[in-house]
């Protein structure tokens, strides 16, 4: 525990906006996805501490020796993992008193190596708890597209049309990534956020989707080519021409994350212009 320290717990979106925004934008790739999140539950349930019907968790470490200032956050919406940004590492036996006396069940932890580390350490010091590291992940961003992939095709925006093919591609990912589901898909797709890289004739080959902004950037997703079609630059094409894109449309940054094990992922988006800014980790808490 950390003398004049406290866990502040939120339940109105935008007030717990208005407490993270300045240290979480401190550092927006690095908390992009957090970020981008509470931007989604201030724009669709801005009263209420809910995601999808479900309650969310939206928790700011709080200085009350320096006027409340906040060091550090964190964010739940169930099923998915707690989030975290850095944070005093002596703060996160904090977090988790608060969070058990909330009667909060975490299924698991997701942020930068050093935090979560921390945070799995505190975790397992107390009887009965486990954590295991699941994976380890990058997170790249990209300013400037640097070479656009020569790929015969072109881009185009997703259309409900396109679901019958895109469902089985979503579903494959998923059993990859654990990440979305069929339902978020509609939504993306209904939302103009999902495209196709498709051939001269119209087959489409590849997606992508762009999945939430920040202030100055938005995160790419959902980067898929069906497995007979993998190996001829598809995937790298659609996910050049969205980040092309999207900065023309007035995005100052791209970001996106990678699995540190998957060495075509991470060579193919450092051809297109990105480069790693973090080094994060899930964890899977019991």
């Amino acid at each position: 525990m950390i003398p004049g320290m406290t866990v502040v717990l939120y339940e109105d979106a935008r007030a717990f906006q208005r407490a993270v925004a300045s240290v979480l934008q401190e550092f927006e790739a690095e908390n992009n996805l957090m970020l981008g999140l509470i931007d989604t539950l201030v724009r669709r349930w801005p009263d209420r501490c809910l995601y999808n019907d479900q309650p969310a968790l939206m928790a700011g470490l709080v200085d009350d020796q320096d006027h409340g200032l906040v060091l550090g956050a964190a964010v739940m919406t169930p099923p998915h993992r707690l989030i975290l940004s850095r944070a005093p590492a002596g703060m996160l036996t904090q977090l988790i008193t608060a969070l058990d006396g909330a009667g909060t069940t975490l299924p698991g932890v997701n942020g930068p190596k050093r935090v979560v580390q921390d945070f799995a350490a505190c975790w397992r010091s107390r009887p009965g708890r486990t954590a295991t590291l699941q994976r380890g992940l990058l997170i790249y961003q990209l300013d400037q597209v640097t070479q656009l992939q020569r790929s015969p095709g072109a881009l185009r925006v997703a259309v409900p049309a396109d679901l019958p093919v895109l469902g089985p591609w979503s579903e494959d990912f998923d059993r990859a990534t654990a990440s979305s589901s069929r339902r978020q898909l509609e939504q993306l797709v209904a939302a103009g956020q999902v495209v196709i890289w498709q051939s001269p004739a119209g087959v489409p080959l590849a997606m992508a989707a762009w999945l939430a902004r920040t202030r100055a950037g938005v995160r790419i997703g959902n980067v898929y080519t069906p497995p007979a079609l993998r190996g001829q630059g598809f995937a790298s094409a659609a996910v050049a021409a969205l980040s092309q894109q999207l900065l023309d449309e007035g995005r100052r940054f791209c970001f996106l994350y990678t699995e540190i094990s998957n060495p075509t992922s991470n060579h193919i988006y450092q051809v297109i212009g990105y480069h790693v800014v973090c080094t994060c980790q899930e964890w899977q808490l019991t």
